[in-house]
């Protein structure tokens, strides 16, 4: 089925990092279209058919291409990392109330262009660039329960960027698609497990290679979205969780509109 449009982010954003508390989704931050940061957090309800997004307090400082990590539970949204100086701070907002966001530690390195994802316990920001565009291939782990530091937890199959590009399952994280300054544009669908020590593994590839695409998921589906190149794409991919190999075909369906460096949600 088609994605359809159902209204407008105010101000308008790119590299946004995506959260949800279950009924809403969040963008955080991003660029304008001039690629001027900015701080804004907006929230759209998922329960109405057509509604622009409202504003949802702020950042406590600009950040682009960061990743994005939600406590449903707790009711915090976290962006981790980002392009201004290529940040170590994690920014931590709650879902309920409109005020601005807290730090709330830092990622093991500074980096942008991150994948995140979660469990229900702790938050995951996976591989990136660092600020001279080198892949780095990390991936971090933080625990809810405390704003402490990330801890390096494990490596991602292939170290690369890419635009808020992380989805989950309820127990494994993925990051697909994305930009390695060591191998340009790729197609790998990286897979880790949600524990102390995070196991990485190529398990499938997305029809084309991509970077600026978004992902998403439900929880027996991941989907990867958008993106480029060689045109700006309206593609969506999809992979099963289930599945031992997950290659991701084109769904044959399309988005309203199409976009690079968008940012999506989980469940």
């Amino acid at each position: 089925t088609n994605a359809t449009d159902v209204g407008n982010l105010s101000p308008s954003s790119l590299a946004a990092a995506g959260t949800t508390d279950g009924l809403s989704g969040f963008a955080g931050g991003g660029s304008t279209a001039g690629y001027s940061q900015i701080t804004n957090i907006q929230r759209y309800p998922y329960t109405t058919a057509t509604e622009d997004a409202v504003g949802h307090g702020d950042l406590r400082v600009v950040s682009s291409t960061a990743g994005g990590a939600s406590n449903i539970p707790g009711g915090y949204g976290y962006v981790m990392g980002g392009s201004s100086a290529t940040r170590l701070e994690k920014q931590k907002f709650a879902f309920v109330s409109n005020t601005t966001a807290t730090d709330a530690g830092d990622i093991s390195s500074p980096r942008q262009s991150i994948a995140g994802a979660q469990d229900t316990t702790h938050g995951y920001a996976a591989s990136g660039q660092n600020a001279s565009q080198i892949d780095q291939t990390r991936i971090d782990r933080f625990a809810f329960a405390s704003d402490g530091d990330s801890v390096d937890c494990g490596d991602v199959f292939k170290g690369r960027g890419g635009t808020d590009n992380g989805c989950c399952s309820l127990e494994h994280g993925y990051k697909a698609g994305g930009y390695a300054s060591s191998g340009g544009y790729q197609n790998v669908i990286d897979k880790y497990t949600f524990a102390a020590t995070c196991t990485s593994s190529d398990v499938g590839d997305m029809a084309s290679t991509n970077q600026g695409n978004s992902a998403n998921c439900s929880t027996t589906y991941g989907y990867a979205f958008g993106g480029q190149p060689p045109a700006t794409l309206d593609t969506i991919w999809k992979w099963s969780f289930a599945s031992g190999t997950q290659n991701a075909p084109d769904t044959g369906a399309n988005l309203s509109l199409a976009r690079v460096y968008l940012s999506g949600n989980q469940h």
